[in-house]
């Protein structure tokens, strides 16, 4: 490797170099995956190991350059340096592609509990959630926290659920002045029973749950969003069960 450095230069930075834009591309996808939930570790796995094929295609073709070099030293040049400004102009293109359409496509997913501040956070609405608690009560139990959003259509939903006591709940709704208070199979505003499938409520219960909506996109001025959102507090008949809710659908 050594000797390899000192005679072909040239070679060898181009290998540097494009173990570079190998580097930068896998942190920067890392970076766009950091804190999702919905992210297998196997997929920021091979962000890692995949940009490092055109690495190794390059230092293919530059040690089978240099073993040509001696004897075929001007057409070992042409040809290496073709292929080796080919690889590099697809590897560039192409990470920027899969870049801009992770970026454009990726949904940002939390569900495990010791995100949820930042799920809180990261809601692009914030006056929407204004009614979710800072932070779970201790005493709640069978506890559910989904939150998504999609970057290309800028659709978003957050919804916080748990068992808790009668008291508790009562003295939330007392907070609010809610805009409409629906059954659930009566509402008409959009996706109602969507939150109530995402909250694991099975459907012949959902008669049982009442929403307690603070506001949507009709009744608020100004709007928070150009999809027909709405937000506020789902709870059962027993007031055994709250549901923290935001969603804006695409």
């Amino acid at each position: 490797m050594k000797k390899f450095r000192q005679e072909h230069k040239i070679l060898f930075g181009l290998i540097i170099f494009s173990l570079l834009i190998a580097i930068i591309f896998s942190f920067s996808s890392i970076l766009l995956f950091f804190d999702d939930d919905s992210i297998e570790p196997s997929k920021i796995l091979n962000y890692i190991l995949m940009p490092l094929l055109p690495v190794l295609l390059i230092a293919l073709i530059s040690f089978a350059g240099a073993k040509t070099y001696t004897k075929h030293p001007k057409t070992t040049k042409i040809i290496t340096g073709i292929l080796t400004a080919l690889v590099i102009f697809l590897q560039t293109l192409i990470y920027f592609v899969v870049f801009c359409f992770n970026c454009a496509f990726h949904e940002k997913n939390y569900d495990k509990l010791q995100n949820y501040s930042k799920a809180l956070d990261s809601i692009h609405a914030p006056i929407c959630i204004k009614h979710f608690p800072q932070e779970i009560p201790k005493n709640a139990k069978n506890i559910k926290m989904k939150k998504s959003e999609n970057a290309w259509f800028g659709s978003e939903e957050i919804l916080l659920k748990f068992d808790i006591d009668k008291k508790y709940i009562e003295d939330e709704l007392k907070k609010y002045k809610f805009s409409y208070i629906e059954n659930a199979k009566q509402t008409k505003h959009a996706f109602a029973q969507y939150i109530l499938n995402k909250a694991d409520i099975p459907r012949d219960k959902e008669t049982n749950f009442t929403f307690y909506i603070i506001n949507d996109r009709e009744s608020e001025t100004p709007h928070q969003n150009s999809f027909p959102y709405h937000y506020g507090i789902i709870t059962n008949d027993n007031k055994t069960t709250v549901i923290y809710y935001y969603i804006s659908p695409d």
